[in-house]
């Protein structure tokens, strides 16, 4: 029993400086391994700061390429915009033309039809003023009262019906009759020349639209090519139609305006001649007048 202490006591007594030694090794190895520990977490640390870094770098070389492709983007749709209002623009004031082009030739027959009234209606109001003045009509309504209702002046010589007015009577009317028969004639002769006057008027008329026409089928259709030529064009030909679009609704305002004006020309002529109403009458009624002759 004693021995077996004894042992104990001695075995205590050689391994406690073992254990001691492992104790140390353990503390040491544990604070190197904190250590290491710290080492490893201000590497992470700075790490963290070196991506977010990176980060910050990568952002701001990427700013400006998409600064550059956002605005690309805008232009190209602005630009998109841009052509597809012009090119509707464009149509629209085409087709505006067209309708001005129209208005215009349709203006331009109504001049040349009131220009022709109103040479017609001065021709005939100059004869009547040109009877007046010489007092062919004066003479006519002064023998007025003496013609017949129902039958000739002078009655058939098969009927064996005496002459009813004076010599100097007869001759009064035989005048006036050889006045009616010149101014027939005369009015016949002018008739004649305004019809062929109408008409070279009109080959010259059908000859200047026709090169007008040609002239601004020409110009369209240089206006066309170039466009197609180069669409950086479009704005261009848009100010381009706008000054002919102008230039159109100016001419034609202006034309309006002028038919206007031989419109009402035309009206005071052709009331002027109308005053003269009952000197034609008179003057039908004289030449429509048989005369027997003794």
């Amino acid at each position: 029993m004693v021995c077996h202490l004894i042992l104990f006591i001695l075995s205590c007594i050689v391994t406690s400086p073992v254990y001691s030694s492992t104790r140390n090794t353990i503390r040491r190895d544990i604070h190197e391994m904190q250590e290491s520990v710290k080492v490893m977490e201000g590497e992470r640390m700075r790490l963290t700061e070196k991506l977010e870094e990176a980060k910050t770098v990568c952002d701001e070389m990427l700013k400006p390429l998409h600064s550059k492709q956002a605005e690309f983007e805008g232009y190209q749709r602005e630009t998109i915009e841009v052509v597809q209002r012009l090119s509707g623009n464009i149509t629209l004031k085409r087709q505006e033309e067209e309708v001005l082009i129209k208005a215009l030739h349709r203006e331009f027959l109504i001049h040349n039809k009131y220009s022709l009234k109103i040479e017609l209606y001065s021709q005939e109001l100059e004869v009547f003023e040109d009877r007046k003045r010489r007092g062919l009509a004066l003479g006519c309504h002064s023998l007025r009262p003496l013609f017949p209702k129902n039958e000739s002046l002078i009655a058939p010589r098969s009927m064996g019906v005496e002459e009813k007015y004076s010599t100097r009577d007869s001759i009064v009317v035989l005048q006036n009759e050889l006045n009616n028969v010149k101014h027939d004639l005369h009015t016949r002769e002018s008739m004649n020349q305004e019809i062929t006057s109408q008409i070279e008027n009109t080959y010259r008329l059908c000859e200047a639209q026709k090169q007008d026409l040609l002239h601004l089928l020409g110009a369209t259709e240089a206006d066309l090519k170039e466009i197609l030529a180069n669409a950086g064009l479009l704005q261009e030909e848009w100010e381009k139609y706008v000054s002919v679009v102008e230039k159109y609704t100016m001419q034609l305002g202006e034309l309006k305006r002028r038919n206007e004006e031989l419109k009402a020309e035309s009206s005071r002529l052709s009331d002027a001649v109308t005053s003269f109403e009952e000197d034609s009458e008179c003057y039908m009624e004289l030449s429509t007048l048989k005369i027997n002759y003794p």
